[in-house]
């Protein structure tokens, strides 16, 4: 795991316990994440009993800790990347160039020639200008066309930005052909936060027909990439998607032993595997000249600008060690910085805290540190990755052998 110290949690010891044991010992005022590996490796064993016929290329994107790549190379996944800063993280961390999808529909020029010159073959496009940018940097590259196919109840719309719509497809397929470019199949992202299970089965059906639109043409597509928004969460989103998913994948994809599909989840993966801890640096006790109660404003050391930039996931809860309950009273909670936007949530009940103690937040693995500043001059919150000694000792050794290497030799002693 190249230097991350990952600290074992034994017998009956919880991550609460942890959590107190790191602050009793500190002397820092930053915020720390707590990273649960049991919880990464959980999620790859879910996604391959549910999605057997679909490779896991991890999004980059969503957190880019190497201790998270380090463990997902380990565990034999693939990577989606957006840029050379991405591709360049992953290979560092051991992911073979075959691993990588390029998956950023619009490159950088001197990132295609960076992938070209590492071998990183398999590259998205949505427009004919990447076509011509492609064929002039890196004309034996292997494309997917990025194909437009949105829930739009998503929480994060991308088809805005990125896919070409069913009408474009067939003139950009007959100018890859005409520019002798070889294309090999076809990729979709439906939304982040996907709401609507059905739209994968749309997405596939739209995949089906640009397929044999190429096919049509003289090209010979095996690659199918179904893209991200898979919920991450704790509730049966995922469950019922990958019942979507595998029915219409079986009708439309039937196994040929020819086409490959691969997946690019982000939230899915490490959303619920991080637990941020932040301190109340400040507090202002105030009467709310309304509905004349006590409010308490607190003041983190995190913020919009570090791990909040996206909207709170989970409320937060005091771990105050030692401390006893609290009556609890309205509060906000405000950011670390001078930014009068940097609000983290309003109307929180939480108990009467004093400057010095901790809240806990939980669920926040995904787009937090990737989305994090400077701003101000503060630092990003400390990762501390863990793991449970059962879970250690489980049966992963037979599965796994090279992740369980690089496990032991990292492990915090």
């Amino acid at each position: 795991m190249n230097g991350h110290k990952i600290r074992i949690l034994h017998d009956s010891e919880t991550k609460e316990d942890v959590l107190k044991d790191i602050i009793s010992q500190t002397k820092e005022e930053d915020s720390f994440m707590v990273l649960e590996l049991d919880d990464i490796v959980r999620k790859v064993e879910r996604w391959r009993r549910l999605l057997p016929r679909v490779d896991l290329f991890y999004a980059v994107k969503c957190n880019p800790e190497r201790a998270i790549i380090d463990i997902l190379v380990s565990l034999g996944c693939g990577f989606d990347c957006a840029s050379k800063s991405e591709i360049r993280c992953v290979l560092d961390a051991g992911a073979k160039s075959s691993r990588v999808v390029f998956a950023n529909p619009v490159k950088r020029i001197s990132h295609l020639h960076y992938a070209a010159k590492i071998g990183v073959e398999l590259l998205t496009f949505d427009n004919l200008d990447e076509l011509h940018k492609i064929k002039e940097t890196y004309p034996n590259a292997k494309l997917l066309l990025r194909v437009r196919c949105d829930d739009k109840d998503a929480t994060f719309v991308l088809g805005n930005k990125f896919g070409a719509e069913l009408e474009e497809t067939g003139n950009l397929l007959r100018e890859a052909k005409d520019l002798g470019l070889n294309l090999i199949g076809v990729a979709f992202h439906v939304g982040s936060m996907c709401k609507r299970p059905t739209v994968y089965s749309e997405a596939i059906t739209t995949a089906r027909r640009v397929f044999d639109e190429a096919m049509a043409i003289g090209f010979s597509p095996y690659l199918l990439d179904i893209g991200g928004g898979f919920s991450g969460g704790k509730d049966n989103k995922f469950k019922e998607i990958c019942e979507v998913v595998n029915h219409q994948l079986d009708l439309l994809f039937p196994e040929d032993g020819i086409t490959k599909i691969i997946g690019e989840p982000g939230r899915y993966v490490v959303d619920t595997s991080c637990t941020l801890i932040t301190q109340v640096t400040g507090r202002k006790k105030k009467r709310d000249p309304i509905g004349q109660r006590e409010i308490v404003e607190y003041y983190i050391n995190d913020g919009k600008n570090g791990c909040f930039e996206e909207p709170m996931r989970s409320l937060p809860v005091s771990i105050s060690c030692g401390a006893k309950k609290r009556e609890e009273v309205p509060t906000t909670i405000f950011g670390q910085t001078c930014d009068g936007q940097d609000v983290v949530c309003k109307d929180v009940a939480l108990p009467i805290m004093k400057v010095g103690e901790w809240l806990m937040w939980e669920d926040m693995g995904a787009y937090s540190l990737s989305n994090t500043s400077y701003f101000n001059g503060f630092e990003p919150a400390q990762v501390i990755p863990t793991m449970s000694a059962k879970f250690l000792d489980s049966n992963l050794l037979d599965r796994y052998p090279q992740f369980m290497d690089a496990t032991y030799r990292n492990i915090a002693r």
